[in-house]
């Protein structure tokens, strides 16, 4: 009795010891996370923050998921989404992210000796874009136009433009744009995930070159100035002279002839406001500003 008595308290010892060292099998799939996607995305690495403890290798693993992609009756299992659903690290396979914008992954790891745990880990996608068609506006040197980021798609943490140059705020979705040089500039839209996106946005051109020409800018022998709500330039010949009007922002208003050395402004352009005049004459143009009261 004495023997067997010793013998129990001996293997109590032992499985006492085993159970303190070793602990309770876990398994950890990582933090939730969001990766940016483009065009260019071809793969998306899953897994790697993955961490197992106390348990006996090796280990089986399994990812299971099953989705309904936008505009897909037919579900989507891990199978469908991922490269190997028995790999710890696998990689979502190419064009995922277009179908859903997050996906829920569990994690299944079994060990050498049957104990079995899991975990989950949920994925997002943000595919960062802007509608923003591509503009091209002609500005007088000393004038300026506001700039707009367009229809944001999706969460919007910040903007910023690139570059700075002549920007009143180049850190806002809309900023007032005096360059002193004709520029390209480009929207830079984060998300509020952290991915960022660029849409080559304006081409604002200079079409005065200093600030005294900025009324008159004779280029050649054209010459115009403005004289209450007439313009007249030099056209002793009564040539055919292109005569093209624009708003302030660069919007065509009006373009047509004429063949003698004046025209009305008020009766191409009722609607009272500052306007851009551009002749055109044998292959000599001026630029000048109207003002109607």
């Amino acid at each position: 009795m004495k023997i067997k008595k010793c013998y129990l308290v001996l293997l109590i010892s032992y499985f006492g010891f085993s159970f303190s060292s070793f602990g309770q099998m876990t398994v950890d799939a990582g933090k939730d996370t969001t990766y940016c996607t483009d065009p260019g995305t071809t793969s998306i690495p899953m897994g790697l923050k993955v961490n197992t403890k106390n348990g006996v290798a090796p280990y089986a693993i399994a990812w299971e998921c099953k989705i309904v992609p936008y505009g897909i009756l037919a579900p989507l299992t891990a199978s469908d989404i991922l490269n190997d659903t028995t790999l710890i690290s696998p990689t979502i396979i190419k064009g995922v992210w277009l179908f859903t914008d997050k996906i829920t992954f569990t994690l299944l790891v079994t060990d050498h000796a049957g104990n079995r745990v899991k975990d989950s880990i949920k994925v997002g996608f943000s595919s960062c874009s802007c509608v923003l068609g591509y503009q091209v506006i002609e500005l007088n040197k000393g004038d300026s136009v506001l700039l707009g980021a367009g229809t944001p798609q999706g969460s919007v943490g910040a903007y910023f433009w690139e570059p700075s140059d002549g920007l009143s705020n180049p850190d806002s979705s809309a900023t007032w744009c005096k360059p002193d040089v004709t520029t390209n500039y480009s929207i830079v839209r984060v998300d509020t995930f952290g991915c960022a996106c660029s849409c080559h946005a304006y081409e604002i051109r200079i079409i005065s070159t200093n600030s005294e020409n900025i009324k008159l800018n004779p280029v050649g022998n054209i010459n115009p100035f403005q004289k209450d709500t007439k313009v007249y330039f030099n056209n002793r010949m009564n040539q055919e002279a292109l005569v093209s009007l624009f708003s302030l922002d660069g919007k065509l208003l009006h373009q047509g002839s004429s063949n003698i050395d004046y025209f009305e402004v008020s009766e191409l352009l009722p609607k009272r406001g500052t306007y851009i005049i551009k002749i055109s004459l044998n292959g000599d143009f001026s630029v000048c500003k109207y003002f109607k009261y």
